[in-house]
């Protein structure tokens, strides 16, 4: 919620830059008892199911913001009756990582979470300073530019760390070339949509895990978005 993605009923205040305003985890400022009564819905359907519920928090910046989300995980768990905190029980608590600072800090948030997932399109759109809507920019907010690749190089050591997995979603998973260079930095899930799954599933089938690495290596020093492709797309063509 926030951003490009408007929710009427909640009369939020306009803001003159709202991807840098109230979005995300940032609606507890306002909105807390929402995210709470969320929270509780899914250690609710969670107790039925018999499961652990997974629950990922989008727009985490700070140690600050995480240990908020642990708050209102135990906050949501005490109004059920549950003992523990939300580390021990209902919840595995994960972050979107979508902004410089996440990446930044990569190491010193994944110690208090159960794992990590990359948000490419919006980490693109704060790297590149490009509003992912604006369509003159948008050929210019190219995930696989170098500055981006960093950042998902330190999130993945971050998270290789503290022990635990690391996601990619967005566009970038679902791309050949994109997906060839995530797994080279150590990504260990791609989410996409369905029909990209053939064709990135054939392409990583067909390359050996010395290859990606090789190649990440490459595009990590490499120094435009152009280079990457081309790096990934000569790996294929050497097949």
């Amino acid at each position: 919620i926030g951003g490009d993605k408007e929710i009427p009923y909640l009369h939020l205040a306009h803001e003159a830059n709202p991807f840098l305003g109230i979005r995300g985890l940032r609606l507890a400022l306002d909105h807390r008892e929402l995210l709470v009564t969320q929270l509780r819905a899914i250690a609710r359907a969670g107790a039925v199911a018999n499961v652990r519920p997974r629950v990922m928090a989008p727009m985490v910046t700070t140690v600050e913001d995480v240990a908020m989300l642990h708050a209102l995980a135990d906050e949501a768990q005490v109004s059920l009756g549950v003992q523990g905190t939300s580390s021990d029980a209902g919840f595995e608590l994960g972050i979107m990582v979508e902004v410089p600072s996440s990446a930044l800090c990569a190491r010193e948030l994944a110690g208090d979470v159960a794992f990590l997932s990359i948000g490419s399109n919006d980490l693109t759109q704060y790297v590149m300073a490009i509003d992912r809507t604006h369509a003159r920019l948008a050929p210019f907010a190219n995930a696989l530019h170098p500055a981006v690749l960093r950042l998902i190089r330190m999130t993945v050591e971050g998270a290789d760390e503290a022990g635990i997995p690391v996601a990619v979603c967005g566009e970038l998973a679902g791309d050949v070339a994109g997906a060839l260079v995530l797994v080279g930095l150590g990504v260990d899930e791609l989410s996409m949509d369905a029909g990209s799954l053939d064709e990135v599933r054939a392409a990583l089938r067909s390359v050996s895990v010395a290859e990606l690495e090789a190649l990440a290596a490459t595009a990590l020093a490499a120094r435009t978005a152009a280079e990457v492709r081309a790096a990934a797309d000569a790996l294929l063509e050497s097949r």
